[in-house]
């Protein structure tokens, strides 16, 4: 297990996961541009296995991050170690090339305070695997980050052995990161453009809480919401077909008849319309949850 992190303080640290900066990187290979949180067409060529990103991998031209800083990505953990320690959070990404990842907590040395998340990783919203090398693109599919694979981390007294050695692609990893059933007859494929807003249950609930449930995703790709006492929020993608991948982050813990608006969307695959109605589906394209914008 990994020792103890320093989780982020509050969930404004969480959220604030957009960063400035011209593009970086040597492969200026591009595809259609979309919203911020939407990057692939139907027409964009699929860029390989999402399972081939599983490993360990040298982050190099990625404006801001540290020479010789790896980036391991395993059973959808992110983790990237910096002499100073290492970042830890999560990775999503499907066969149609979207990518998402997110920071979330540290341990070492590493003064990240308020907010973790490293610039260049929250530009990323796609990928391609090109021969031994793995491209982090950006919305207008542009490389933000080359990883290249043959280094490993070195021994941390404070992180067991286990947490750095190369990842297994197990059948239960590849399972999470097979393309998803497509959206069944009579749901319209989301948007992105139609998904950035407040989104709330669609079932009629008078339930006594704190405060209303509800999900309010951004352009930006970030998101906040409740259950109706907890805040929570992360980061979203969205693609073609009503391919959606959602991170979420640090939340609060208290109890409550909450409503799960986060584990829905975090158990979501794609998300399509039945007429003004929000559907979220999983990936074996069974329904997760019914909003309405509000």
């Amino acid at each position: 297990m990994r020792s103890t992190l320093r989780w982020v303080a509050g969930l404004a640290a969480v959220l604030a996961m957009t960063g400035c900066g011209s593009t970086a990187g040597g492969e200026p290979a591009r595809e259609p541009a979309g919203t911020p949180a939407e990057t692939r067409t139907a027409g964009a060529p699929a860029p390989g296995d999402p399972a081939a990103l599983v490993g360990l991998w040298e982050v190099t031209g990625a404006e801001g991050e540290e020479a010789g800083a790896i980036l391991r990505l395993a059973d959808l953990r992110l983790s990237i170690w910096r002499d100073c320690g290492v970042l830890d959070g999560g990775w999503r990404a499907d066969p149609a090339g979207l990518f998402l990842g997110g920071v979330s907590s540290w341990n070492g040395s590493c003064d990240l305070a308020p907010d973790p998340q490293p610039a260049w990783l929250a530009r990323v919203s796609g990928y391609r695997v090109t021969g031994t090398h793995r491209l982090l693109l950006d919305a207008e599919g542009a490389t933000v980050a080359r990883l290249v694979p043959g280094k490993r981390p070195a021994p941390r007294n404070d992180i067991a052995d286990s947490e750095s050695a190369p990842p297994v692609v197990t059948a239960e990893l590849r399972a999470a990161l097979a393309a998803p059933a497509p959206l069944p007859a009579g749901l319209r494929a989301a948007t992105a453009a139609e998904l950035a807003r407040r989104w709330v249950p669609a079932a009629a609930d008078d339930s006594d809480r704190p405060d209303a449930p509800f999900a309010q995703l951004r352009t930006d790709g970030t998101w906040t919401g409740s259950d109706g006492c907890n805040g929570t929020g992360g980061r979203w993608i969205a693609g073609a077909g009503g391919a959606l991948l959602v991170l979420g982050g640090v939340q609060t813990a208290i109890g409550c008849d909450n409503v799960r608006v986060g584990g829905w969307l975090s158990d979501a695959s794609r998300a399509g319309f039945a007429g003004d109605r929000l559907v979220l589906l999983d990936r074996t394209g069974a329904e997760v949850a019914r909003l309405r914008a509000g």
